[in-house]
């Protein structure tokens, strides 16, 4: 234990303010970037277990810095942010993600939902429609409506409920209404 926390310390201390994401050149070695990732990958795992969401995501981040292409660990720290509260870093980094991968399900879901809670209707709503043509899932088809509903659309809103009542996949559905 008291390795692991020198360790840590060392790391944060002396290599990684001169470490930078474009950077790679920096570590010492291969030998000591495996340690260190190792050493991430354990406090993100301790963390979460632990429920200690600020520093899963401090983790992360440091996990990302050195494997900047690890979608897995993108998603994880997007959900993160997202279930922390955090919408508006949320939909930051969700639109950082996109700028790459425009048609990922699970960024464009946080980004709209994070938009939804932040109240930029507008964001969302183009959010939705774009996750409802991409997915055909009547559940964004809902959202799209509801989005319309909410900024007074009421055309568009009636003309998406139509189109949702005819959807192929509607009667798999269930809702759950609570008085």
């Amino acid at each position: 234990l008291i390795h692991v926390f020198l360790l840590l310390y060392c790391c944060y201390c002396f290599y990684i303010p001169v470490y930078s994401q474009n950077n790679k050149d920096n570590f010492p070695n291969k030998k000591f970037e495996q340690d260190y990732l190792f050493v991430q990958k354990k406090v993100f795992e301790n963390s979460v277990s632990a429920g200690d969401t600020n520093t899963a995501i401090s983790a992360l981040q440091n996990i990302l810095v050195l494997q900047p292409d690890d979608s897995i660990r993108k998603l994880s720290l997007l959900n993160l942010y997202f279930s922390s509260g955090k919408y508006k870093t949320t939909m930051q980094l969700a639109s950082k993600y996109l700028e790459k991968d425009r048609d990922n399900i699970s960024i464009l879901d946080a980004y709209s939902k994070s938009a939804e809670y932040l109240g930029l209707k507008n964001d969302a709503l183009n959010s939705y429609e774009k996750l409802f043509y991409l997915t055909d899932d009547s559940y964004y088809g809902y959202l799209m409506a509801y989005m319309q509903y909410e900024m007074f659309r009421y055309a568009e809103c009636y003309q998406s409920t139509l189109k949702l009542f005819a959807h192929k996949n509607l009667h798999k559905k269930s809702v759950i209404v609570n008085f």
